[in-house]
């Protein structure tokens, strides 16, 4: 949809499966890794599907951020930063 507004920005977060198992206890209800990666099967399916294009695939993303070690407010900031130094529009 916003593949053509050259004001948008594509980011992909992602985390180690160790992380993301942690982080599904505490975060997602008690979910399992298995029950997060179905969703991210989800996610990828329907991304590739409507975009024609690899899910994860680092050309299609302005950033890619791994959140393993790095807290979700430091990768915000990251984020904020990045679009500072990269204006658009």
């Amino acid at each position: 949809i916003l593949r053509d507004n050259p004001d948008c920005y594509s980011f992909f977060i992602y985390a180690d499966d160790e992380f993301r198992k942690e982080r599904a206890k505490t975060d997602y209800n008690g979910a399992s890794l298995e029950d997060l990666n179905k969703e991210e099967k989800r996610r990828k399916q329907y991304y590739e599907f409507y975009t024609g294009q690899t899910w994860g695939a680092p050309q299609h993303y302005d950033l890619m951020i791994n959140t393993s070690h790095l807290s979700l407010e430091d990768a915000a900031d990251l984020i904020i930063d990045y679009i500072k130094k990269n204006p658009r529009g």
